[in-house]
């Protein structure tokens, strides 16, 4: 079976899967779109092809080694343990 598509529309979306497919961001935005303000084409690399190219690119350890430590950072946090 191939994977899921990589990108999504803003305006293919349905309006109660845009944020779980394209991120808050982008669907929020489709949600403005559906709501009639005007806004221009646009698209997103999707929550499911950006996760899929984070694991197949091996980027935790990446993430690991550049993110911050120190007080204001939760203790045994990592790449590995962000919700997915």
């Amino acid at each position: 079976m191939p994977p899921p598509p990589a990108i999504a529309w803003m305006d293919e979306v349905a309006p109660e899967q845009a944020v779980s497919v394209c991120g808050a961001k982008m669907g929020r935005l489709a949600e403005l779109l559906r709501a009639g303000v005007s806004l221009p084409r646009g698209f997103t690399v999707t929550v499911e092809a950006f996760r899929r190219h984070w694991d197949q690119a091996g980027l935790d350890e990446v993430a690991d080694a550049a993110a911050p430590s120190g007080p204001n950072w939760p203790a045994g946090t990592s790449a590995r343990t962000w919700p997915r």
